[in-house]
């Protein structure tokens, strides 16, 4: 059901092993909304998807941002969700952030994600914005 990937074999492998795991009827993991369409579509329509919605209701747009650092730091360094995130078309963005945590420089490596990939994983602002966007 899952055809093979030629940007992220890792990932595809991921998706195969949980599409055809006897107990696995789902994916949980974290994405981003608009990401979606391309997970349906290579996961197929049977397999049921639930994300990860991290949230964090501040217009503190600097601490924001620094939480979700770390989330994604801690998160996007491991190798198979690295590899999920290349698939969906992070990689290069992330890359930089990868090779400062591999080199052992954790500080460097939080302040190379991008505020792009945070915003798109970490849903921040008022309360109502918060709100609006997780029911869009």
């Amino acid at each position: 059901m899952v055809p093979d990937s030629h940007r992220c074999p890792a990932a595809a492998d991921y998706l195969a092993a949980v599409t055809q795991a006897t107990t696995w009827q789902w994916l949980n993991n974290w994405f981003a909304s608009h990401d979606l369409p391309q997970i349906r579509k290579e996961a197929g329509p049977a397999l049921e998807l639930a994300g990860r919605i991290f949230v964090c209701p501040t217009e503190d747009e600097v601490l924001a941002r620094r939480l979700g650092r770390r989330l994604i730091a801690g998160y996007l360094t491991v190798p198979v969700y690295a590899a999920f995130h290349e698939w969906l078309g992070r990689g290069e963005l992330l890359k930089p952030m990868q090779d400062a945590w591999a080199a052992g420089d954790r500080r460097r490596a939080l302040e190379l994600i991008p505020d792009e990939v945070i915003d798109a994983l970490i849903v921040h602002g008022s309360p109502g914005f918060c709100r609006d966007r997780i029911q869009a």
